[in-house]
């Protein structure tokens, strides 16, 4: 966030801008210094995005699902991503939970992709040219640092 503001905007290019969920070592461990995997230091998101459902069925499902999203992004292309809070202790919990909510969803298309731990998401602010989706704008729909659970259009006060 400093850099953004002393910058004076966000980093991005033609396709956008991305920010990882999960923290990372601050030297990738893959080929050129690539961040894999095995650099996440802390198991904290996933992120879910369906390839079949419309833009507007995705932010209906996520509002309405019993886990604990913490932000709604919009891609500025195929759909918006979803942040599932799990704070797990280590890559083997990760992983279980993961293939549990994948499983479960598994009827809604969700990308398969987005499973991993070092996977990127876009980046709120950013505008996006390749592959965009009506103006291209990665923007923040909703957010929440301390989600619980319960559906986001039923939770109160």
């Amino acid at each position: 966030m400093r850099w953004i503001r002393d910058q004076e905007g966000t980093p991005q290019g033609e396709a956008g801008a991305w920010v990882r969920p999960n923290p990372v070592k601050k030297n990738g461990t893959g080929k050129a210094s690539a961040v894999t995997d095995a650099d996440v230091t802390s198991y904290r998101f996933t992120i879910l995005e369906s390839d079949l459902l419309s833009h507007e069925l995705q932010l209906s499902l996520w509002s309405r699902l019993p886990l604990p999203i913490a932000t709604i992004i919009s891609s500025g292309g195929n759909g918006p991503h979803a942040w599932v809070k799990l704070d797990c202790a280590n890559a083997a919990e990760y992983r279980a939970k993961v293939r549990l909510i994948y499983s479960l969803l598994a009827r809604f298309g969700l990308d398969p992709s987005n499973k991993n731990e070092s996977r990127l998401s876009r980046l709120p602010g950013a505008q996006r040219e390749i592959g965009k989706h009506g103006d291209g704008a990665q923007r923040l729909f909703y957010l929440n640092p301390e989600p619980s659970e319960t559906p986001i259009f039923e939770r109160r006060k």
